[in-house]
This record gives C-alpha cells, structure tokens and sequence, in this order.
C-alpha cells in the first residue's frame, strides 16, 4: 500500500545479535526480532513452489525432508513452520452479547506481526522484550501475516489461531509498480505456467504447500497492473476450485487494489461469483477512512454475485479517530464484513504502545487491544458513547466504541479445555509458581484459549456492568508458563461477576473443574461461576492462600447438560491471581508418543545458561499431504522438561513439534544437561514417556559492540565492528561474483557462494572470503561485478586493491557538473550500480543515467546496473582484494555511517589477474620418489609450465621398494612465503591434502590458478602392518611419529598430514 515509507531506504533496524545493553538502550532497538535461531532466507514463495511441483512430477504430493534440505531449508526450521492444529468450529454463533448484530459478519486483521518484515519476526524466541502476543483473536476471524511472504508466517501464530477458531494466512505479496515499486510482471509469468492438458502447473503445488504448512490463504497487495491479466485471473479460480476438491474449506487469497468500490467493472477480475471465486476482496479505503458506498458494494456482491461473504471494507488503524466507522451502520451495509491494515513492520496498536518496562509496556499492549476490541471501557458491554471517529491513539482509545460495537463475539471452545491464562511469553518459565528458569521466552504456540470477553464483568447475578472489579493480565507471576490473571477491586454488596468464556461443553458425571490460586492481599472469595439450562450455578473454591494453591471442584451434579458460560464470581476486597482454569471429565485417552527426539541444538549460551532449539517427530497419523494433525493424534500440546537433581522440571509447552527452550540455568559444574520432551493427551491428564537427550555446555556467545573497530588492523578497515549483525532482516546480499563482460555483454559467471539459493551471504554485515573465494581475471580484459540482493532501494559498489597496499581509495574518480562519472583503469572503484553527487543526478560507474524513482524499487537493480571494469593492462599477475558494498549512496569502502541501519553488506573477496595466455610455474618436492610432467622431471626449482585455470596431469614414480599414498599441493603465488599472507594480509597460497595409491594425479583446474608445488607422499612398499584403521579408530588412540614423538592425543580431531604414523605399535598410512 502507497504510503511514502516504501518509497525510501529510511526504514526502522529491525534486527539484533547480543549487543551491549548501553547500544541497545541508545539506539532504541526493539526486542521482538528472534535471533538467528533459524533461517529461513530460502523459503521464498517460487522456491517452495517449484519444489512441490518437483514433488508432484515425481508422484508425490510434498517434497521429502532431504528435498526441503536441497534448496536450504532444515527439517528443524520447517516444524517452526508448520501447524498441526487444525482450525477449531466456532460455537453457539446464535449466542451474542449483542442479537442484533449479523452472526457471520467478520473482522480481518490484515496486520504484521512481531517488529519487522520477512525473516524470523513472530518466531519463537528467547526474550520477552517487547514481543508481540495478538491475544483478541475471540473478534478476529482471519490474521492477514502482513509482513510476511508466502509460506514464511510462524506456525506458532498458525496454532494459536486456529485453536480459537480463527484463520491465519500464510504470507502476502506487495505488488506496488503503479507507484514506481515491486513490480508483478515476475509473478504473472510465473503462474502463468500451464502443464501440457492445459492447467496451470502451480495451482496443486501452492495448495498442497498451504496444506502441507497448515497455513489457510495468501495475501495480496496488488498495486500493479496485471491483476486483470487473463491468467492471472484464472490461475486464482483454479485455487479455489483445487482448495474445494481438496476439502481445503478455508482457503482464501485476498487482494487489495486501488478501488473502493465493487461493481461491473472489477467483479468479473478481482471477486468473482459464489461458484467462481477469484479472490476475498479488501475494498480500498479513502484517506485511511471507511469508503464511502459500502452498501452498493456488499449488495453488488450479494445480488450480482451471489455471495457477500468474501468482501471486505478496508480501513486503515494509522489512526484510530477520522475512520467514518458509522459507514458499518449505514442501511445496507450492517452485514459487510471489515478489514483492517495498518501497517509495515508492526501493527499500529503495537507501535502506539508505551511503557516505562517491558511489564508495562506488555500490559498497555493488551490494553491497547482490549480498548480496540472491547471498547475504551474495557468491557463489551459498557461500550463509549458519542462518535467513534473523534477516538485517538493519544489517550489509550477510551473515548473508542469498539469493534464490538459492529462484530460478534467469537469462541471455540467445545471439549474440556485448559487455560493457565498464559499469554504466549514471560520475564521466565513457571512450573506450579516456581521460575525455572532464568530469562525471558516468547512462543505463540504456548497461549492458552484466549477469553471470549475482555472484560464482561456484571454486578452478581446481573447484566448490570461492574467497575469495581478489573480483571488485566500480568506477568508479575504465573503458575504455569509466564502470565496469568489478576483480579483487584474492592467488590462489595453481592460481588462481582466475571464471563470469561462462551462454551458448548457437554458435562458429565466425571466432569470437573481444577482451579490454581494466588491471594497478593485482601480478605476477596472466588467462586466458579457455570452457566448451563440458562442458569448459572456457583461452585465455591474456599479460602485463598497466599502462596500458589490448586482447587479441584466436583461439577458431576451437572451431568447430562450442555455448559455454556464459564466465569468467576468474586466478593470482597479482591487481589487475587489466577493461574489456572481446567474443565475435565474425566476420560483417560493415550496420547501418541514421541518418535524421536531429532535435535537439541544450543542457539544461544552463556556462562549460567542455554537456549536450545528442540525438533522432534510423532508416531501419528499422515494423511496424503503430509499433514499429521495434533487432535488426530489424541495430542493437545508437548511438554518440555529438563531434569534438576534428579527430577524433571518443566521448562516450556507447545503445540509445536519444535520449540525454542530459552534460558535454561546450566553452567559448566552442571554438565550435561538433560532435556525432554513428551506429549499430553486431550484429555488434559495423560501424558507419554517422557524422551530424553543429553545436551553438553558449549562457549558463551561473545558480545558484540557494533562501534568497537579496535583490532581491525591498518588494512582493508571497515567502519563498524567486522562481527556486527544486520540491524534488519528485508535486504541483505545473496551472491557476488564476476561476469566476463569482453564481447560487451554477460559472458561466463564466477559466483559466489555456487548455488541458487535465496539466503543471505552473511548474517552479519562484514563477511571475509579472502581464504575461500578467488576470481579469475585477465589484465587488460574488461568485467562486470555482479551482486545479487533481496530488497529494495540500495546501491552495489565493488573495490578492487590495484596497488596492494591495504587500503580501498576513489583516485581516479571524477565527476563533473551534473554528476556524472568517469574512471580510470588504474581507479580501485571499479563499478557501482548508482551513485548521486547531489541525489537528483544518478548514474551507474559507467556514466549512464540511473532513472532513480523506476529503477531503485526493482529487486534486480543492483544487478542489472553494475557497471564493467577494464583491468589494468600493466597490473602485475598475482592476489588482489576485492571488495563488494550494499550500501546506499557512499563510495566509502569502509561503509556509510547507516550501511547496517540500512541493511547493507561488505564482501570481501580475491582477484587472481592473469596475463593473456598465462602460464603457471609448476615443480614439485619429492623424497623417494620423482614428479613428472609429461617426460620433464619436476623439482623444487619451479622448472615446469602448465596452461592456467585447466586440468594438470602429473605421473608419479616412486623408487623401487616404495608406493604412492598421497600428496599435498601447494598452489598460488609465492609459494616459499612461510606465512601464507602477504603484508596487507591477503591470502598467498593454498595446501590440498588428497590420499592416492595410483601412479597418474591430476590436479584440478581451480588449483592451477597460480604456481604449482606438487608434494607426494612415497613409502615403504613392505614397512607398513597390514592394519585397518577407521577415522573412529584413529581419533580414539594416541598417534606418534616414526621419531616416537606424539602428535595427537585420543580425542583430538586435530587433522594431521598424509603419512606414515604408529599407532597401538603399528605402523598405519593416515
């Protein structure tokens, strides 16, 4: 959507590592961004697609784990992923606080979650911060995942809600090339796609991914011009047709164009009819407001079309006042559902919030989304009068009616159920009130059902609205996980009665209630308070205690009824906790069990603790799509334990099959950790077998201070910390590499890293290949970098040290009145892709002009402008360093001052230049034995010549009574310089070990980029015993040389060199 953000470079950091708390508090970084716990840069929206078409050629409906694994996705990461909670049914839809609202009228949220866009925002992760719990999902019918790309949305949000019946869209597409953006032309052609019977190749692939997933729907924000595109139209047709085959009843796609109205001339293109769907329409707001004209909208849909259910009044919450909410009033559109944006990386009830702590800040944010929901009086049924239009952010919405006003209420509940009246993340994990551990936790797969009334409190046995009792939720304690409810007031007369949930909870003789309680202060009583037959029956809890205490209550007198209402009634002068609320009946049903406890990996450590990162698999039931449901399985969540003095705690829940166990106490005395897993049956009681795994203290993570450049040397400096992160998550450098640019255009490619993937190179923001990664180049010969990006709006730079004397400089860059640039052949800024002396003119290295507001919002600028470069014909053969820049605007090779606030990368990298026609020097260090190339005998003169960059043959001939059994190779430039690295610190040569026992070796082209020194290995024919030694043998037993010396203790995976050692006083070849 246009609003002036998209169009900069000026976006918020979004990402962090382990900084100083100093930096974090002056740069006001935010804390909900997961770590780099998982990576997820490949999961793009044409990767899984293609992979599951591959799936589908080969008869399969969802790629295999090792296929996943091909394009760079981990079988840990796709469980984080993935939902295996199906979509609840809603209940008692004809039961609303309000009758006369429309009972199918729906709110969707088409909002971000987390802080951030793309990445990891909305996973789990191990701090509490300013983490993002959406907990009105009881008015929310579809979360849109709006900063998210297809198949990117956490499952963990999938989970929660779909256990309140809600649906969760798997990501959306931002199509914005009206306004000079993204641009739709890639996408088009790429669905456009048609298998030989005519279909469309990727309609099963993407519904086969959403169900694989457990994801319900795509997004699109479609400000481009193709969406009226015969195929485009078509291909979403088929979707929905496929979805229906499939019994994939909550599909959906939802599309946002320019238009606010639906009528004749659009329907046919973006809605469809009831038996030919195209898309959920998201009907174009009016300066942020409610358009006007909904009614002829929603009767257009209904008579026309046929069906209305899939229509949608945009409204943009930048603003909560100045929204013509009444328009939801006007005759003929009472029925029309709402959509909600706003906005980027965060939701805007999200970035209104405040507060002077994270408990703070974490309780206004609920607040906030109660006074959304529930209306400024923090209760559904004592809604604000007077226009909603004059609300505002500024005082907390409490002048704001409410979405209440204009929804029904929502809630799922239709078995036993359990609710800790955990919120999804804490300051640290409870078990039964005691911290288990040592630090914040985030998991939206760890939220209990969320309440169906936020908050419904009456006077006792009335519909008279109380104010003396306010219920909030508080992460000033819990009972089990990091939240639970408070209860203050001084309630007097009768008490006060709290309606938390609307059930359909059919009771009998076993049926109970298990109630955990917490008396802060004051003398208040708690009942349970049931409502079943339309009456409601109070079971008393007793004396609350001071300390954590659980209550069991007997409900079997109300077997054979239907429970409707649940609540508390309270009286007297009430602050209380309460840490739990379960309804049982008794039932005992095994859940299935862990299969196997894949993966406990340490993401993150320090001297008292670890986070680890938890993958296991089920023995259940999966179906042909791969999908193995947690109710088909008797599952209702998993428990993670680690065992403390001999006893299994309990440090994390989920409904996951994965999880993140944050801030476990471990030091190095308590070595090693015992971690664990099992499964709890939907009866609420049952559990499995709990799974163990051993977890070994590791080192501490370093701390990183980004402004600390100490260290770096005098040469090739850039001017932030080498080790500091990203400071966001949507730009970031995927390959680098060199095109032979000598006919004029992109010849042959050397690229690096040699895939096609879409992750990025570095998650920090400095990367040094200079030990890896060599280029070839000629002198005299002409190049273009190439430098492929994810995101928008930045520029490429490429450096190339031409002197080698450590420094990147702009001699011989000039540039005249209107900007425009020229270079030399000597000049070590060799190409950029956009360059401005006064941000109006821009060009490209080259002098060609850069149209700045078309080019910079296409993803393949960079890699379409990079300028050629000519080497310089009298450069001298050898190693220079090159470096590559995403920045914006800066022709510092050390980086601009915001190259990380910006997202951008340094790579550095080595050219190998050539002469035309190169020849390398090729000798060769042999005892007992000879090196010969063709008939010439090599020796350590250097006295053979080989064509450069091919293949080298080279024959070896021991002396009689001794074998080949294998050789070092020794390759680059000055070959005889002990340390390797020349005085700037570029790398010089390389060693390649390689057991052989045959006679004819060749050495590989990429070896022979520079001069040779071929080192064979020859020994005794009859010296050595005939012993078979494994790698695990080896590394199990001391090692000694033929001097008797020891070179290597047991244990040690320290490689040794290729020769002859003794071993258990055996002679081995290693």
């Amino acid at each position: 959507m246009m609003h002036g953000i998209l169009l900069t470079k000026h976006f918020k950091p979004m990402k962090k590592k382990t900084l100083l708390l100093s930096l974090l508090l002056s740069l006001g970084v935010f804390s909900g961004s997961a770590k780099d716990f998982y990576e997820f840069d490949n999961v793009t929206a044409m990767s899984i697609l293609n992979l599951f078409l591959q799936a589908k050629q080969e008869g399969h409906n969802y790629p295999s784990l090792e296929e996943f694994k091909s394009i760079g996705i981990s079988a840990s990461d796709i469980e984080f992923i993935r939902s295996h909670v199906r979509r609840s049914e809603l209940v008692n839809v004809d039961d609303r606080l309000y009758p006369a609202l429309y009972k199918d009228r729906q709110m969707y949220m088409c909002l971000p979650m987390g802080n951030g866009t793309q990445g990891s925002h909305g996973y789990p992760t191990n701090e509490m911060g300013k983490t993002d719990v959406w907990t009105m999902w009881n008015y929310t019918a579809t979360f849109g995942s709006w900063n998210h790309g297809f198949f990117q949305a956490p499952g963990s949000w999938a989970d929660a809600a779909h256990k309140n019946g809600t649906r969760l869209m798997s990501g959306m597409m931002f199509f914005e090339s009206i306004f000079g953006g993204a641009d739709d032309t890639p996408w088009v052609n790429f669905i456009s796609k048609k298998n030989d019977d005519g279909s469309y190749a990727y309609v099963e692939p993407l519904i086969n991914a959403l169900m694989f997933f457990g994801h319900d729907g795509i997004v699109y924000n479609w400000e481009a011009r193709n969406y009226d595109n015969e195929n485009v139209i078509a291909f979403h047709k088929a979707l929905y047709q496929e979805a229906k085959k499939r019994h994939l009843t909550d599909y959906g796609s939802l599309i946002y164009t320019l238009s606010a109205n639906l009528n004749a001339s659009n329907a046919p293109v973006v809605y469809g009819t009831k038996e030919e769907p195209v898309h959920e329409l998201f009907l174009n707001y009016s300066g942020g407001a409610i358009a006007p004209g909904a009614s002829s909208s929603y009767a257009y849909a209904q008579n026309t079309c046929g069906d209305a259910s899939r229509l949608y009044a945009g409204v943009h919450i930048a603003n909560v006042g100045d929204r013509n909410w009444l328009e939801l009033e006007e005759a003929g559109a009472e029925k029309i559902n709402v959509v909600a944006w706003g906005e980027h990386t965060c939701n805007q009830l999200y970035s209104h919030t405040s507060g002077a702590d994270d408990n703070e800040w974490q309780t206004n944010y609920q607040k906030m989304q109660e006074h959304f929901f529930s209306g400024g009086n923090g209760n559904p049924a004592s809604l604000p009068g007077g226009d909603p239009d004059e609300a505002s952010y500024s005082d907390g919405m409490k002048r704001f009616c409410g979405i209440a006003k204009w929804m029904p209420e929502r809630s799922a509940i239709s078995r036993p159920f359990l609710s800790h009246f955990n919120l999804g993340n804490g300051a640290f994990y409870y078990d039964k009130g005691v911290k288990t551990t040592v630090g914040g936790w985030y998991n939206m797969a760890a939220q209990d059902l969320v309440p169906t009334y936020r908050w419904l409190v009456y006077n006792a046995g009335s519909t008279q609205v109380n104010t003396a009792l306010t219920p909030s939720f508080t992460h000033e304690d819990a009972y089990v996980g990091g939240s639970c409810l408070k209860l203050a007031g001084n309630v007097t007369g009768n008490g006060a009665d709290v309606v938390l949930y609307k059930a359909s909870i059919d009771a009998t003789a076993q049926t109970k209630a298990v109630l955990a309680l917490k008396k802060l202060s004051g003398d208040a009583r708690l009942s349970l308070l049931v409502h079943t037959g339309n009456v409601w029956k109070e079971f008393a809890v007793g004396e609350t205690a001071n300390d954590w205490k659980e209550t069991t209550l007997d409900l079997s007198s109300l077997s054979g009824s239907k429970i409707d209402r649940l609540g508390f009634r309270v009286k007297g002068n009430a602050n209380l906790l309460v840490g739990k609320l379960a309804l049982v009946n008794g039932q005992v049903i095994q859940p299935a069990k862990i299969k196997e406890f894949v993966s406990a990996e340490s993401v993150s450590e320090s001297l008292n603790d670890v986070t680890l990162k938890l993958y296991w698999t089920v023995e259940g039931k999966v179906d042909a799509y791969g999908r193995s449901y947690n109710e088909d399985n008797n599952i209702d969540h998993f428990e993670i334990f680690m065992m403390k003095d001999g006893k299994p705690v309990e440090v994390g829940r989920t409904s996951q099959w994965a999880t993140i166990a944050s801030h476990l106490p471990f030091t190095a005395a308590d070595a090693p950790l015992k971690i664990g897993v099992r499964s709890v049956s939907t009866d609420l009681t049952t559990a499995s077998e709990i799974v163990w795994r051993e977890v070994q203290k590791g080192e501490p993570d370093e701390v990183i201070d980004p402004s600390d450049t100490s260290g770096q040397g005098p040469y090739y400096k850039v001017n932030f910390n080498k080790k500091a992160p990203h400071e966001r998550e949507d730009r970031y450098v995927m390959h680098v590499g060199l095109y032979d640019y000598s006919t004029g255009q992109d010849g042959s490619l050397q690229q690096y890293p040699d895939n096609d993937f879409s992750a990025r190179i570095t998650k920090q923001f400095y990367l040094d290949k200079t030990d890896e990664v060599v280029f070839n180049v000629t002198a005299g010969e002409t190049y273009r970098p190439y430098l492929a990006y994810h995101g928008l709006w930045m520029s490429g730079y490429a450096f190339i040290d031409w002197n080698n004397d450590g420094q990147f400089t702009a001699d011989g860059l000039t540039f005249d009145s209107s900007g425009k640039p020229s270079r030399t052949d000597n000049c070590e800024v060799v190409s950029f892709s956009a360059h401005s002396k006064n941000d109006y003119n821009w060009y490209n290295s080259n002098g060609k002009v850069f149209p700045k507001s078309t080019q910079f919002p296409k993803d393949n600028n960079i890699q379409n402008w990079m300028g050629s470069f000519r080497v310089p014909a009298d450069v001298q053969p050898g190693l220079y360093r090159m470096r590559f820049k995403l920045d914006w605007n800066s022709l510092d090779a050390g980086g601009s001052d915001e190259i990380r606030k910006d997202g951008g990368d340094i790579v550095d990298v080595l050219v190998n230049v050539q002469k035309p026609d190169a020849k390398v020097k090729v000798g060769a260090k042999a005892q007992n034995g000879q090196v010969e190339l063709g008939a010439l005998k090599l020796d350590e003169t250097m006295n053979g010549l080989a064509e450069a960059n091919h293949d080298l043959a080279v024959r070896f001939i021991p002396e009689s009574g001794y074998n080949i059994a294998g050789v070092t190779v020794k390759y680059g430039y000055n070959l005889d310089n002990a340390s390797g690295v020349d005085a700037v610190g570029n790398r010089q040569w390389w060693l390649k070990k390689e057991q052989t026992t045959t006679a004819d070796y060749t050495i590989p082209a990429k070896s022979v980029m520079g001069n040779v020194l071929v080192m064979p290995a020859f020994i005794l024919a009859n010296g050595i015993d005939t012993v078979t030694v494994t790698e695990a043998e080896a590394q199990a037993n001391d090692i000694y040389n033929l001097n008797g010396q020891l070179v290597r203790r047991a244990g040690s995976r320290r490689q040794l060199s290729h020769g002859v050692y003794v071993m258990k006083g055996h002679k081995v070849v290693l």
